[in-house]
């Protein structure tokens, strides 16, 4: 009798291994078997919020009424989105998912890790194919990812507040407020809940730590490449990329009621092709992002951290060595027509920095100190001479400044903040698999292949020393950080080194690469460069609100 009750109290039906009684209906999900005896529970598809579709497209989640026994076996559809591959919309409005990945269904209380894709607030999404849990579950942590709506279906803003805005990221919230309710039913502590994400899912973290309806729902957080202090994720004017959508689709633009109206008459492929064709290049300008609505963000994070309004929760920040590589190309090809020349940085850059980023006066004074700083002694005429130069430049522009900028904010509330530089290069990078010849180095978005499975496809096998790599030292820190809040609470053969959190006197950066190496004060220069040349500009005009070319 006793054992009928424990069952029961865990969640799992007689009969049926993989049943699991949730707060709220029931899930019937599938064991995965690995090699050498062991095995998985996976549950796929999971909807955590009602379809937003008809009355609900544009608006706030609705929690889903469970019902009857829903089959978790195969994963949701991915959130609305343009796939530049195939050149066409792809993905469902039914898309508000989740998967749930555990190694056992047992009362362990196991760390919960929960990751945000990333994908620029434009695509992306959660799913098995790309996101495979093992290496992360031979951890013993039970794994969750999700969908959330993206782009104009999920950041439609409205003068008005007829479309409020942030759908996306309310999304999240109700997914973290799943988690917590029913994390327990899988073996999983709900108060031992880290988020993890890369890119926009990083930056989607770093605002759940300010939202106010997010409070208490997570003990921990891990940024990859991103915040909400970096430019390219957050929309300062929502409402322009609402009047400019609705003028592209021939909407009347009189109210946001006018334009619900109209957009809610159009397929969401209709919706989603004219607004890939806003963007200059893949993804910028960022027209669809969090934006300040005064409910998920009260105020610019900016102002929220600075005045401590945050969850003060550890964090692990960081960032790849060569962020700047995956965009490399992306802005020759966009601001030179592909070809490089040795005017590229004088001519094309003052027309660059206000779509890659919110600076939008001084171009030129800016332009020179840029030039300066990253190209003295350069011959400009050699592109191998250029190339990783201007990486750097965009690294620091697009990530190492907002890096550096929100882990000070943390060290001054004396929250534990682990910076990290990821220098591992290992077989593939993301800018040689899509045609690169050159070594780029570790560039933005390389650093996920050895957190999950897949993600690079089926047909890419991980090369042995990867695999290493991936077990033995990256997941082995992230997994550790889940559980105890701290990357390196042992040392052993792999993980050598102990790793401080970043201090007021002593800016610590691990650099995480089959060896670690803990430096101090990491890049000290263009750090400076970024966080007193730049502002010292700016000073006399007060701020970069105004162009002034």
């Amino acid at each position: 009798m006793k054992g009928i009750v424990l069952a029961l109290l865990l969640g799992i039906a007689q009969g049926d291994d993989t049943l699991v009684v949730l707060n709220k209906g029931r899930l019937r999900g599938e064991r995965v078997d690995l090699d050498f005896g062991e095995y998985y529970y996976a549950y796929r598809g999971v909807p955590y919020a009602k379809p937003p579709v008809k009355e609900l497209r544009f608006k706030d989640p609705v929690e889903f009424d469970y019902w009857g026994i829903i089959d978790a076996v195969e994963d949701g559809h991915i959130c609305p989105q343009f796939d530049i591959g195939q050149g066409q919309p792809v993905g469902d409005e039914n898309c508000l998912t989740l998967n749930v990945y555990t190694p056992k269904l047992d009362s362990k209380k196991r760390a919960v890790m929960v990751y945000f894709h990333g994908g620029s607030f434009v695509m992306g999404g959660g799913s098995s194919l790309y996101f495979g849990p093992e290496t992360l579950i031979e951890k013993d942590v039970v794994v969750v990812t999700f969908n959330y709506r993206l782009g104009p279906m999920g950041f439609l803003t409205t003068a008005d507040k007829a479309a409020s805005g942030n759908q996306g990221v309310k999304d999240q919230i109700m997914a973290l407020k799943w988690v917590k309710d029913n994390i327990d039913r899988f073996g999983g502590n709900p108060e031992k809940i880290t988020l993890f994400g890369e890119d926009s899912g990083a930056a989607s973290i770093t605002i759940m730590a300010m939202s106010p309806l997010a409070q208490g729902l997570f003990s921990g957080a891990i940024a990859m490449s991103g915040n909400a202090l970096c430019d390219q994720f957050i929309q300062s004017n929502p409402e322009e990329a609402a009047l400019e959508l609705a003028s592209r689709l021939e909407c009347d633009t009189e109210s946001g009621e006018t334009i619900l109206r109209c957009l809610n008459k159009l397929t969401q492929q209709e919706i989603i092709k004219i607004s890939q064709d806003m963007f200059m290049f893949w993804s910028f300008p960022r027209w669809f992002a969090p934006s300040v609505d005064g409910v998920v963000l009260p105020d610019k994070p900016e102002n929220l951290l600075a005045s401590g309004k945050f969850a003060k929760v550890p964090f692990m920040v960081g960032q790849t060595k060569d962020e700047g590589a995956a965009f490399y190309r992306l802005t020759i090809n966009a601001f030179n027509n592909g070809r490089y020349d040795d005017n590229f940085v004088d001519n094309k850059l003052p027309r660059m920095l206000p779509v890659l980023s919110d600076f939008n006066s001084k171009l030129y004074p800016m332009t020179r100190l840029i030039r300066k700083k990253y190209f003295t002694n350069v011959d400009m005429e050699v592109e191998e001479e250029f190339r990783p130069r201007y990486i750097n430049f965009l690294t620091d522009l697009l990530f190492s400044r907002c890096t550096d900028r929100f882990t000070s904010i943390l060290t001054k509330y004396s929250v534990p903040a682990y910076e990290y530089s990821f220098d591992y290069r290992g077989q593939y990078s993301v800018v040689n698999l899509q045609g690169e010849q050159v070594d780029m180095g570790v560039a933005h978005g390389d650093d996920v292949q050895y957190v999950f499975q897949h993600i690079w496809g089926q047909d890419l096998e991980m090369s042995s020393s990867d695999s290493k790599f991936s077990k033995n030292v990256y997941t082995t820190l992230l997994t550790n950080f889940a559980k105890t809040s701290v990357p390196t609470p042992t040392i052993d053969e792999f993980i050598s080194v102990s790793w401080p959190p970043v201090s007021p006197t002593l800016h610590n950066v691990m650099r995480i690469n089959n060896k670690l190496k803990l430096e101090t004060d990491f890049n000290k220069e263009r750090r400076r460069f970024w966080s007193e040349t730049i502002p010292d500009l700016f000073k006399a005009s007060g701020k970069k609100a105004k162009s002034e070319l």
